[in-house]
């Protein structure tokens, strides 16, 4: 669903960056299988198919990067996780005099300022650049100052919910002790999360 020339919104709410616009989607990677998308609502049944970068011109004219940002063509919005944002080590600052969330990156370089749209009731971020070519990325001779990266997205996977945790030194797995329902559950919570 194209983005109609729309701020990607900031979602408080959201785990993961998600748009239903391709056209915003740098180095694009479709999965092997889609998975299904979960929402708050009881909606029809929608689903993520690939992923990809999206790039931002910063706020002092540089280039962000958002990288593993979701794709589900139903999606109506851009929507960018503060969660997976903070996944990233991004720090937030809210301008109570201004309205605005300034997010930095880990270095305290700030990416983005959010403005509160009134009339809309909620934060936007720039509108990225749009992808022309969906053959080759058009942001590599821009700076870089924030690549901002959701941990739990490897590179050399098309499975975008594995997140490695250290359990810690008294952990011990056992997977010859689950029963075939755990091992059920244990399949589909790693691949919806």
């Amino acid at each position: 669903m194209a983005n109609n020339g729309e701020n990607p919104i900031l979602d408080s709410g959201a785990s993961h960056h998600l748009t239903g616009s391709r056209c915003l989607l740098h180095s694009f990677r479709s999965f092997n299988i889609p998975v299904p998308l979960k929402t708050a609502t009881n909606g029809p049944s929608a689903f993520i198919t690939g992923a990809g970068d999206m790039v931002f011109d910063g706020v002092d004219g540089d280039s962000a990067i958002l990288k593993g940002v979701l794709y589900c063509e139903r999606a109506h919005s851009t929507l960018i996780s503060l969660a997976a944002l903070r996944k990233s080590h991004a720090v937030f600052h809210y301008d109570h005099r201004q309205d605005y969330f300034n997010i930095y990156s880990s270095s305290g370089t700030r990416i983005f300022a959010c403005p509160f749209i009134h009339d809309k009731n909620k934060w936007v971020l720039p509108i990225p650049r749009r992808n022309l070519s969906h053959s080759h990325s058009s942001y590599v001779s821009r700076p870089i100052i924030c690549n901002v990266n959701i941990p739990c997205f490897p590179k050399d996977t098309t499975e975008p919910f594995l997140t490695p945790i250290d359990p810690g030194p008294t952990f011990k797995w056992r997977p010859e002790e689950l029963t075939q329902n755990e091992k059920v559950l244990l399949h589909w919570h790693c691949k919806l999360g």
